[in-house]
């Protein structure tokens, strides 16, 4: 049991008792397995509004809060990432006894979760709310989700379409954007962002990376890409990412590879939890161009994030979830190499010459930044959280009654 690990009340600072009189008096209680809602991670953030739509219904959420050390609400149950799974997932089924589980993240990662909750004797209702990655989908993946899924929930209609034509159906209800507060910055925002958080002068062009450093993402390929750009002495470069990271890079020492540590600007995320969202907004309305270029993924909701802003663009055209996204409002790359990865799935790779023209293409041409402005906020209008929260509540309401 992880209450036994001698640091355990450290991390929690919850009293297990207490918790267990008030779990008593509950008469539905959904558990979420995924990012802890108070992280800024887009599982984080996903997690959160599927959590604040089943509270609507008057359902009581725990969140099983992966990447959070250190108890921060009484309904988030913190689990270091160093943490074994098992342990962590056995103290909270044995605190909270949820009725229902909604696994929210990529297909592998929710496929082992519910596969170590059923092992700890657990089989209630399951919820998947899933992204896919890469296509093809690994066989064996396929056939847990075909046995266990009771109910299904992806954010592009392209995954929807994979999934049916291998016999397994699955509800579409794409990520969305809080509209009230992802809305293009005033000059006067932007400003004062661009001179106290970034430090550029007026004819200095700021470029954001909003990723993280995880070897999916990609960022030293932009980092080389920027270092290659004609236009590079008046490019900075905004990471918000973390500088090193075991599934990624020393990010430092790669921008003094490329000879470009001068113009390099790293995140100053003083908390584990990063920066709150209204920073967020501020930080990301700020940039002239962010770009986005992940081998594969299931959404990219920073797409989404950049575009309500008015931000332009560039990305990748893996033909895909990502081009389904970005709706015709990015500057999409053609990939040049691909692989497969892990799950099978292929990796799209572009490159960094290309990358490097499409970055001096943005910065030498104000009618092509107005376009990828104008046509990434008609895209980003489209998109809302209101079809997550119905798709998610009528699941609940079928799982309870």
């Amino acid at each position: 049991m992880l209450r036994q690990c001698p640091f355990w009340f450290f991390y929690r600072k919850v009293p297990l008792i207490a918790v267990k009189g008030e779990q008593n008096r509950m008469t539905k209680t959904i558990g979420i397995i995924s990012d802890a809602p108070v992280l800024t991670t887009g599982f984080g953030r996903t997690s959160a509004y599927i959590g604040k739509a089943i509270e609507d219904l008057g359902s009581t959420v725990i969140y099983f809060g992966i990447g959070l050390t250190r108890c921060v609400h009484s309904n988030v149950f913190p689990v270091p990432r160093y943490v074994q799974l098992p342990d962590a997932m056995e103290e909270f089924l044995d605190t909270y006894s949820p009725d229902v589980l909604i696994f929210n993240s990529d297909i592998a990662s929710a496929i082992l979760r519910h596969r170590v909750a059923k092992g700890l004797g657990w089989h209630g209702f399951a919820l998947f709310h899933i992204v896919v990655d890469g296509f093809p989908v690994n066989a064996q993946l396929l056939d847990y989700l075909r046995n266990n899924g009771q109910t299904i929930v992806v954010p592009t209609r392209y995954t929807q379409r994979y999934l049916r034509n291998e016999g397994i159906a699955a509800l579409y209800a794409p990520h969305g954007i809080e509209h009230s507060r992802f809305i293009p910055l005033s000059e006067e925002e932007r400003g004062f962002i661009r001179r106290h958080v970034f430090q550029v002068y007026d004819n200095e062009f700021v470029i954001g990376i909003f990723a993280r450093n995880d070897w999916r993402k990609q960022i030293p390929l932009i980092l080389e890409a920027v270092s290659l750009a004609k236009h590079y002495p008046k490019i900075k470069l905004y990471l918000h990412s973390q500088k090193r990271s075991s599934r990624g890079w020393d990010l430092e020492e790669v921008a003094r590879y490329y000879g470009i540590q001068n113009r390099v600007i790293f995140a100053n995320t003083k908390t584990e939890f990063g920066v709150p969202l209204d920073k967020f907004v501020r930080l990301l309305g700020s940039c002239d161009l962010v770009i986005n270029v992940p081998c594969n993924g299931g959404f990219e909701l920073v797409t989404l994030e950049a575009q309500s802003l008015g931000i332009p663009l560039i990305t990748v055209n893996d033909k895909e979830n990502i081009t389904e996204a970005s709706g015709g409002g990015a500057l999409l790359l053609e990939p040049v190499a691909h692989t497969h990865w892990v799950d099978h799935g292929i990796c799209y790779f572009v490159s960094p010459y290309d990358l490097a023209d499409a970055i001096d293409n943005v910065v030498e041409k104000e009618e092509l930044r107005y376009q990828l402005k104008q046509r990434g906020l008609i895209n980003a209008k489209r998109y809302s959280w209101g079809t997550l929260k119905k798709v998610i509540q009528d699941a609940i309401k079928d799982a309870l009654s």
